[in-house]
């Protein structure tokens, strides 16, 4: 595999990568291509995460195996991740109790801070009166 080795101990893909910046080798993702020659087969339900965030590394040692959820939480710029790693809500009450809405967008659940749902359901029910 064509690669060259930079400061931190990643297997730079020295091909062009692909648009998502990932090495592509023989139509395949090199990354994918190098964990299963230096380790086994990938079964269908997990994905590789780069535990180096460095997406064109091949480096079998900074690669992990990975449910599809726990690749997005580890992410530093997903959304979900983001929100998951959130502790207090946005007027700093704590999410330890939080509220877990199901109705939203393709019923994904987020979370709602008991306080402000509360105090919003009070204002709507004085604003009824």
């Amino acid at each position: 595999m064509n690669h060259t080795v930079n400061a931190k101990g990643c297997w730079i893909w020295n091909n062009k990568p692909d648009s998502q910046g990932y090495g592509r080798h023989s139509g395949k993702y090199a990354h994918r291509v190098m964990w299963e020659a230096f380790n086994s087969p990938i079964p269908k339900h997990l994905q590789i995460d780069h535990i180096c965030n460095v997406r064109n590394c091949v480096n079998p040692s900074h690669l992990q195996l990975l449910t599809s959820q726990g690749n997005i939480l580890r992410s530093n710029t997903a959304p979900a991740a983001i929100n998951a790693r959130k502790t207090h809500c946005p007027k700093g009450h704590s999410y330890a109790d939080a509220y877990v809405d199901y109705r939203g967008p393709n019923r994904h659940p987020h979370r709602q801070c008991r306080h402000c749902r509360s105090a919003a359901a009070k204002a709507k029910r004085v604003r009824d009166r």
